[in-house]
């Protein structure tokens, strides 16, 4: 039984990357896999953090000069 739902899971997670890749480009799909910029910023000059109702949260840190995000 365990080969069984290794197998599912696997075939499961394939999916998962297949839709992801459909759905967002390739491009979008390596960043997912990889990203790139993760953690705080120090002194940032905008924050929010959110949790959805599922528990997940997400936290995003900006800083902004000459009206871009840098």
């Amino acid at each position: 039984m365990n080969e069984t739902l290794d197998d599912f899971a696997k075939n499961l997670q394939e999916q998962i990357f297949e839709d992801t890749r459909n759905a967002y480009g390739e491009k979008a799909y390596l960043r997912w896999l990889n990203p790139v910029y993760m953690g705080t910023i120090p002194e940032p000059d905008g924050y929010a953090r959110v949790t959805g109702k599922c528990g997940d949260t997400m936290e995003i840190f900006l800083r902004v000069q000459s009206g871009k995000i840098v």
